[in-house]
């Protein structure tokens, strides 16, 4: 077998790490290893995608310098030779010409996390939109937050946080920006080329669009029963569709009006402070649509966490009043909500499916002694991970500190940490 540097997941990105990953034959490669050597070349991409973006940026410092060219022009003429030279289209080569100024006059720290291979050009691109309404030194500050995570989150997971630190950052600019946004709300049909149909509606208040679609998915999952033979995403569309057409759906008559998962902090409840909440399955919120979705929630049942000052572990847990769960398996209805509350979502690496929706399994199987305990559950999403790690050979254990490790059956450990946390109130 081919020899893998035993260093080679803190190699640095450059011309060694690229002459041994030229040589290298992967299939002669132990499984482990195999892993090892995806991650360098991953890190040896973004490095080279550091440089292309920086080319991009020296063709434009090439247009400024030309003589008798306005230098506000040299970006659309930049542009223009992209598409000549690497036979791109327009919008690709003034995307590429925007990241590329972007990350080098605004965002440095980007660039660099990206030279370093830290972060990928999907991760790169994510940054820049999500911080591009921002003046430069509020987005640089903003970015500053992510140092020491950065590396750890999908683009989605990405995405989230920088609109949580967004809202933060600026509450009142926020809160303008989404009045003006909800102003333009519209719903639209348009075709698509195959011959079917797609019905948008944009810009609506995220309060009341998450509790339509909780609603949906519920009735969804009433509806598949063993003789169904449609998908989940097929009854969704055709319970939608039913619902706007006023259609009447047989069901099982249980009640649903929609569940909203709301996490947010006392201080914003209170009023005292405007920090972001967040809709768990959706993302951050401005601060007067927490207020107002716990407003809208006074009978609700409410579920509640205290967490340590120091370390943000949760040590207590409950709730305002107690309800019958129909749904009670194994765990306890207060079992389940405990480890809803300490997850928040499913506890695989970058999975964001909320734990109120997934599966309580077993850490430790029952059938091999795992107590039924808030200790031996954890969330784990009933399709995709908990799937996994049933069928696919993966195993994972609760760490002291919190986090999750999880072991893949070729070798490789995996750490996923704790999500940021903040008191959870959950009003169903």
């Amino acid at each position: 077998m081919t020899a893998v540097p035993p260093n080679i997941d803190s190699m640095e990105p450059g011309p060694v790490l690229a002459a041994f990953l030229s040589s290298v034959d992967v299939f002669a490669l132990g499984w482990d290893d195999r892993v090892a050597v995806l991650r360098a070349f991953d890190r040896m991409r973004s490095h080279y995608e550091a440089q292309r973006l920086r080319a991009v940026s020296g063709v434009v410092d090439a247009y400024v310098r030309l003589e008798g060219l306005d230098a506000h022009d040299a970006p659309d003429a930049a542009s223009g030779e992209l598409q000549a030279a690497l036979a791109l289209t327009r919008r690709s080569a003034d995307v590429e010409v925007e990241l590329a100024m972007a990350l080098r006059e605004r965002l440095p720290a980007v660039w660099e996390w990206l030279e370093q291979g830290r972060i990928d050009a999907r991760r790169a691109k994510v940054i820049h939109t999500t911080t591009e309404h921002l003046d430069p030194d509020t987005a640089r500050a903003v970015v500053d937050r992510l140092e020491g995570s950065v590396e750890r989150l999908t683009t989605s997971q990405l995405a989230a946080r920088l609109r949580r630190y967004c809202l933060d950052h600026h509450p009142g600019d926020a809160q303008d920006r989404y009045e003006h946004a909800v102003d333009q709300r519209r719903i639209t049909i348009y075709p698509y080329p195959d011959g079917t149909a797609g019905i948008n509606a944009t810009n609506l208040p995220p309060d009341r669009a998450c509790q339509p679609m909780d609603h949906i998915d519920t009735l969804a999952k009433e509806m598949r029963t063993d003789g169904e033979t449609r998908t989940m995403d097929q009854l969704r569309a055709d319970i939608a569709l039913a619902l706007l057409n006023g259609e009447h759906l047989t069901t099982s008559g249980r009640q649903s009006s929609g569940v909203i998962e709301l996490r947010t902090d006392l201080e914003t409840l209170a009023g005292l402070a405007h920090h972001a909440g967040e809709i768990n399955g959706f993302g951050p919120v401005i601060a007067d649509i927490a207020r107002k979705i716990a407003d809208d929630s006074h009978d609700a049942e409410w579920r509640w966490t205290i967490t340590d000052t120091e370390t943000d572990q949760p040590l207590v847990t409950g709730t305002t009043r107690r309800r019958p769960d129909v749904r009670r398996r194994l765990p306890s209805a207060q079992q389940r909500r405990a480890v809803q509350v300490r997850d928040l979502t499913c506890v695989f690496m970058g999975c964001r499916m909320p734990a109120s929706d997934c599966d309580v399994d077993h850490t430790v199987a029952y059938e091999d002694g795992g107590p039924t305990t808030i200790e031996n559950t954890a969330a784990l999403c009933r399709y995709h991970h908990h799937r996994m790690k049933h069928r696919g050979g993966w195993r994972y254990r609760r760490l002291r500190t919190g986090a999750y490790e999880w072991r893949s059956p070729l070798g490789p450990a995996y750490i996923n940490t704790e999500p940021e946390r903040q008191v959870i109130v959950a009003p169903p």
